[in-house]
């Protein structure tokens, strides 16, 4: 596929599209939390990887090259808002209002403890939970040691846990 990119085939272009586009915009999507932002991002970057796929080194994997050039246009869109928006609303399904309601209490302390987090540990936070990416990659992608990933994933957690105790004292 690397060659074909390298020879300006169509197909290996849709085949790239095909393979990495949906996990890219949602990757994008949950860090920018604007789905707008977030398509522009995908685009701008399968924009760069087709120009700049002779540069490709394959020292690593190419969907972590891939994600590596969305990771860096989102931090970039990042800088520029002041203001992190809150993540977009789920529907539970739930029919017990109750259960609902407590749902959405502990939803709405989780977001609130989300949205504080510096964006270096939501972003780890993001790729190896949600997007399930293996530390090893997360590294990569961040241009950073493993070591470093864990220390964030673990302080991430850590704060997120007392914060979390925090509010759930405060409330119960």
């Amino acid at each position: 596929m690397i060659k074909n990119l390298i020879k300006g085939k169509e197909t290996a272009y849709k085949e790239v599209i095909d393979l990495y586009g949906d996990q890219l915009f949602r990757t994008c999507y949950l860090i920018l939390r604007d789905k707008l932002d977030a398509e522009d991002v995908v685009q701008e970057t399968l924009i760069k990887v087709f120009k700049n796929i002779k540069n490709f080194k394959g020292d690593s994997k190419l969907y972590t090259w891939i994600y590596k050039i969305a990771l860096n246009l989102s931090r970039d869109i990042l800088r520029k808002k002041v203001d992190f928006s809150s993540l977009e609303d789920e529907w539970i399904g739930e029919e017990d209002p109750h259960f609902h309601i407590e749902k959405e209490i502990d939803k709405e302390v989780l977001k609130k403890e989300l949205k504080a987090l510096n964006p270096i540990y939501y972003e780890v936070l993001v790729l190896f939970y949600l997007q399930e990416f293996p530390i090893k990659e997360i590294a990569r992608m961040l241009e950073t040691s493993e070591g470093t990933v864990k220390s964030r994933l673990s302080r991430a957690r850590n704060i997120l846990k007392t914060e979390l105790e925090k509010e759930e004292s405060l409330i119960g």
